[in-house]
């Protein structure tokens, strides 16, 4: 019997995976460091511009967007026009202190 192609292992499947988890990692970062200026307790009183997330972060403006995206869908954050500021479930959680 002779062997399909689809018998053999996928020799790119490790690369595709690590690749997945290094991109969730720095989701994850990107989304954790948002978070923070927005729960932080300086002149902007946690409301920022797009814009200033963008480029007060090291990260990409593609990732910093996602990243503000996730924290909206996940209601951790919320918009206002170009601004964004951390919902109140996410206050009351920092405060927590865990």
């Amino acid at each position: 019997m002779q062997r399909q192609p689809s018998d053999f292992p996928d020799p790119d499947e490790p690369i595709r995976a690590h690749n997945r988890r290094d991109c969730r990692e720095e989701s994850v970062r990107a989304q954790a460091a948002v978070l923070g200026l927005l729960l932080g307790d300086d002149a902007h009183g946690g409301l920022w511009a797009d814009e200033e997330l963008k480029r007060t972060l090291s990260a990409n403006a593609l990732e910093v967007t996602d990243a503000i995206s996730e924290l909206i869908a996940d209601g951790l954050a919320h918009r206002f026009g170009g601004f964004v500021f951390a919902s109140r479930a996410a206050r009351s959680f920092d405060r927590l202190e865990l």
